[in-house]
């Protein structure tokens, strides 16, 4: 008894504390659907804004990644703009996961919304490597065996 007891106590803060769905941002204005996916201790956060730059809208992706600790969460910030093949860092950032539900993600208050998660996590996308050769050289006999006129 004692051992169901000390289950049904536990269980609810285990899953007030998971952190897997979908959230909206207490805010004013549009953009304030966010993804999260939380595996363990690892948090991973996306959201998609449409702001205006000289008075047309683009796509701009966040990516949040961090940890959670003792409902700390610190990680870092990737973004990618319209027409980048990846995520790339901007910076750091906090936030807290409080054991009511209740999110604050880089200073976002959040509220948890009854929508269900179709999709996975999006991937940070590895950036290749530009390695700079200069033109090939096949056709161009070296110097010392050219004749001089």
């Amino acid at each position: 008894m004692r051992v169901l007891a000390m289950v049904l106590f536990l269980a609810p803060a285990a899953v007030r504390a998971d952190a897997t769905g979908v959230w909206e941002i207490s805010s004013l204005g549009g953009d304030r659907r966010v993804e999260i996916w939380q595996t363990g201790d690892q948090l991973v956060a996306y959201r998609v804004l449409y702001p205006k730059f000289e008075g047309e809208r683009y796509k701009l992706e966040h990516l949040f990644r961090g940890r959670i600790s003792g409902g700390r969460v610190e990680g870092e910030l990737l973004v990618k703009e319209e027409g980048m093949r990846s995520f790339d860092p901007l910076r750091s950032f906090r936030g807290r996961l409080e054991a009511d539900g209740t999110l604050t993600l880089d200073g976002l208050p959040m509220k948890k919304t009854r929508e269900q998660l179709t999709s996975k996590p999006p991937t940070t996308g590895k950036q290749k490597r530009r390695v700079r050769r200069g033109p090939k050289m096949s056709g161009v006999l070296p110097l010392w065996t050219r004749e001089v006129v």
